[in-house]
This record gives C-alpha cells, structure tokens and sequence, in this order.
C-alpha cells in the first residue's frame, strides 16, 4: 500500500469521527451507561462497545477500550506503511511506553510499583522494550536502574536513578527528553530536506508549549525559582527560545507573561488562552492545527500523525464527558471542556 494510500484511509477513518452534534447529544446523557448506549449507535465506536453491556460497564473500562481502539487501530495501519518508515512510525508505541515509564517512577516512589502493573493495559505489553513484571517488582530505584540498563533508550536515566535520594521531577524530564531525542534520530534517518524538517516541526510546537505550560505551572502553583524551573525544561526549542523563558521568569508577573508568551509563540492566533485552564487552549490550537495538516497531506507519516493526535483529542473529550456526568456537571460546564 503507498503513502498516498494510506494518506487517504487516515482521511477516512477521521470522517468517522465524532461531529458536534454527538457531543451536543452526548453531553446531555445523565449516566456513563446511557454515554455508551449512545456510542454503540455510531459508526465509530459500535466495534468497540457492541459486546458490552452499558448497564454494568464501569468507567475504567471505557477509558481502557478507547484507548486500546485507538492503539491496534495505530498499529494496523502502520502495517501498510512503506517499509522504510516504520522506524518514526514506531513514534506512538514509543509515546505511550514513555507515559508507562513515567508511571512507573512515579509508583516506584510511592511503593506502588504492584498496582502499576496490574493497572497496565494489557494491549501495550508486548509492545514494551522493557518488561514490566520484572520492573514491577523492583524494590527501589536502584533496581529500577538495573531494569533500564538493558534498553538503550532509556540509558541517560539510569544516573539519576542510581543516587540515594532520586529527584523525581528531574527524571521526569529526562524520560521525556529520551522519547524527542530518539524521536529526532529516527526523523534524521529515514528523511530530508523539507519534510523531514516539517516532522520535527511537529514535535518542536509541542515541545514549546509543554516548556511554557511547566513553567507556568510551577511558577503559579508552587513558586518555584528560575534555576529550578531551568533544570526541569524540555533542551528542545522551536520558537520559543530560553532567552523568551527568562525574560518572562523575570519579568513582574511571571504568570500573566507566561500566558502573553503562549499566545504569542505557541498556539494559533484564533485561540484565546484562559489563564485559568491554559492547556485547554493548546489543545484547541493543536487540534485545529494537526486537522488542517491531515486535510492537505498525501504523505503517510504525517497523515498518521496528525490522525492519531486528533483521536487522542476524541479520547479526552470522551472522558471529560464521562467525568463530569460521574460529578454531576451540567451539560453546559462540560461543554467548556471539550475541543471539538
């Protein structure tokens, strides 16, 4: 199958999607179980709930099945992807190992390293380059260490696990930065010129806005000072340069030119920031972005791309919904939430 092919059943899987009238529909629903009575009528979702009963269906299980959807749906159209592309097309396992990975610190230091693993989704297991049984049972960090010895992409964590006292945050940054750096290697490989620039390009603006978000949210919410704030960033920039961090860090109100920074740098120019909920309106931008790039492409990484940001985007509105039916929010405040 071409790229240009499978450029076209990216296009046609996003016309399955959900459309404002769903959401208008399914925001009005009173329980989880009428939200997923609901989803079996569509095109989209009646594979995924068709055998399931709505009436006994608890919350983690649908938040579980969306997920899993829209992982095997990433993997069988990789499959058709050109053979010399599917080591960036690997980008989306190596995500969501990254978010696993994250996880799984944060467990290790709050000893709950046995429920992280029986809370793994079962459909990413064997797409993990480490194992994960074996890092559930790890008693510290210093084990963990051992755990990620054996896989290269996580090697430049191992030092920071290794210390008496690790700092959590820092390691953090560190799994993140491992994702973007072999993310980069693989862009580097497989592309040039123009489109190889373009996929950078990609992972660049959310670089930025992940940068300005952190700061912004250790500066409002913990008043952290600069240094702290410097060790915990992203080393990867785009437009928003650190000579911008420092100059809004510096500034008389660090949050309020934060957001201006946002604004300016980070998000589209028909997006208004609410200082309140800033990453809700990087989600509108990123949406509104990745869903122009899909309309106009012919290329198949970029087309996979950009659908699987857009499904992410379905996947948390689907669980706003669910969340604020769960704690009785009106229809109206649910309906601020989403991005659509």
């Amino acid at each position: 199958m071409g790229g240009s092919v499978v450029a076209a059943k990216a296009k046609a899987v996003f016309g399955t999607y959900l459309k404002k009238a769903d959401y208008d529909n399914l925001i009005q629903r009173g329980s989880i179980s009428a939200v997923v009575a609901y989803l079996k009528t569509t095109p989209r979702y009646a594979p995924v709930f068709g055998e399931v009963d709505e009436n006994t269906i608890h919350r983690g299980t649908v938040e579980e099945l969306l997920s899993e959807h829209i992982f095997r749906r990433y993997v069988r159209m990789k499959k058709f992807a050109s053979g010399d592309k599917r080591g960036i097309l690997d980008f989306y396992v190596r995500k969501t190992e990254t978010e696993q990975v994250i996880k799984l610190i944060a467990a290790v230091a709050t000893g709950t390293q046995q429920s992280f693993y029986l809370s793994m989704p079962a459909h990413i297991m064997d797409y993990l380059s480490f194992d994960p049984e074996e890092a559930a049972h790890c008693k510290d960090f210093k084990e963990l260490a051992a755990v990620f010895e054996k896989n290269k992409l996580y090697k430049p964590l191992i030092p920071y696990l290794s210390v008496e006292n690790p700092d959590v945050n820092k390691c953090i940054t560190v799994v993140n930065s491992c994702y973007l750096s072999w993310a980069f290697r693989a862009i580097d490989s497989e592309f040039r010129g123009k489109k190889r620039d373009t996929l950078k390009q990609f992972l660049l603006k959310k670089t930025d806005t992940d940068n300005v978000l952190l700061c912004y949210r250790l500066k409002k919410f913990f008043d952290e000072d600069e240094q702290r704030i410097k060790e915990l960033m992203l080393p990867y920039h785009y437009r928003v340069k650190p000579a911008d961090i420092d100059t809004a860090l510096k500034s008389q109100n660090p949050t309020a030119a934060l957001i201006d920074l946002m604004s300016e740098k980070c998000v589209h120019k028909s997006v208004e920031i609410d200082e309140s909920f800033p990453e809700l309106g990087a989600m509108q931008s990123d949406y509104r972005f990745f869903r122009h790039r899909l309309a106009l492409t012919g290329d198949e990484t970029e087309a996979i791309f950009s659908l699987l940001v857009i499904a992410d985007n379905e996947r948390t509105n689907l669980q706003k919904i669910i969340e604020g039916i769960r704690y009785g929010e009106s229809p109206s405040e649910i309906e601020k939430l989403l991005v659509i």
